[in-house]
């Protein structure tokens, strides 16, 4: 292997021959790199993008630390991808290996210049599924970030398919902490999930919240969170959980007023929510306990 005249592809060269000195990529690893570049060559690919990416991809790997087995299985995708693709076309093969070196440097599942999406496990496998690549975690965190904001699911785990971008999840909590809200106090389990990793926000149905002294359970709904462009504790409004029940009942959620309605939770704002068919109302009632007044709307502030 040589570098070439194209000055990125010299740049790629440089750092994977310096790794390769510094025997931070071993025999295996090497045997494996040359058989894939000599198939891409027989196949007359471009330095960049392709020798390049493998490249950087190689040496992403090399400094993460992670095991062997992890590398192999790539690599073995990586080779099934262009065994299957024709000669000349070659934008699943381009769309693989653009994903894999930020997968390997940054932990993320999808990385751009204003936000990103990220894993926090290496017990992850590489699968290869009929024509789709998938990388499989039978447990990680997942979060989000931009430069003023981050958000995050904890104890989750997924197939994340990196050519559709997408993550679908099961299982995993989620806190009210970038609200304020002691996790304690707040906090949201998910079921299924899914996360489309271009996208700032993700919506999750059939949730359960744990709102402690409010509710004398927990409450089923739908979360949503979203990431900001920079997030302000006291003016948050993410993330949020609005319940399905629209009939729930609090007695003296302020001295001498129940409450019967749905519930949202918007940041750390909370706010008593109904429709127009069924709108929440609160029932204020005089020092001996007796019904004065009863006001309906689609939004109380409590």
């Amino acid at each position: 292997m040589k570098a070439n005249n194209n000055e990125i592809g010299k740049d790629s060269y440089n750092r994977f021959a310096k790794e390769l000195e510094a025997t931070n990529i071993t025999a295996e690893e090497l045997d494996l790199v040359i058989t894939l570049c000599n198939k891409m060559k027989e196949r007359n690919m471009k330095p960049t993008p392709q020798f390049v990416a493998v490249l950087d991809a190689t040496v992403a790997f090399a400094k993460s630390g992670q095991l062997f087995d992890r590398y192999a299985e790539w690599m073995e995708i990586t080779n099934a991808i262009l065994d299957k693709s024709k000669k000349g076309s070659y934008v699943t093969y381009n769309r693989f290996l653009e994903f894999s070196s930020d997968f390997f440097s940054k932990n993320a599942l999808n990385a751009t210049p204003t936000k990103s999406w990220c894993y926090t496990s290496f017990e992850y496998q590489f699968i290869l599924n009929g024509d789709v690549p998938e990388v499989h975690f039978p447990e990680t965190g997942l979060y989000a970030f931009t430069k003023g904001d981050t958000m995050n699911i904890s104890a989750t785990k997924g197939v994340y398919y990196p050519l559709e971008k997408e993550w679908r999840g099961s299982d995993g909590y989620v806190t009210w902490a970038r609200a304020g809200l002691d996790s304690s106090i707040a906090y949201g389990k998910l079921r299924k999930y899914i996360v489309n990793t271009e996208s700032n926000e993700y919506i999750a149905d059939s949730a359960t919240l744990y709102f402690g002294g409010l509710f004398g359970k927990p409450l089923i709904g739908q979360l949503k969170d979203h990431l900001t462009t920079n997030n302000e504790v006291d003016k948050s409004d993410y993330p949020q959980f609005r319940s399905y029940d629209h009939e729930l009942v609090v007695k003296n959620i302020m001295t001498n007023v129940d409450y019967k309605g749905g519930f949202l939770l918007k940041g750390r704002q909370i706010i008593g929510s109904g429709s127009d068919s069924i709108p929440a109302v609160m029932t204020f009632k005089d020092p001996k306990g007796k019904e004065a007044l009863v006001a309906k709307s689609q939004v109380f502030l409590v």
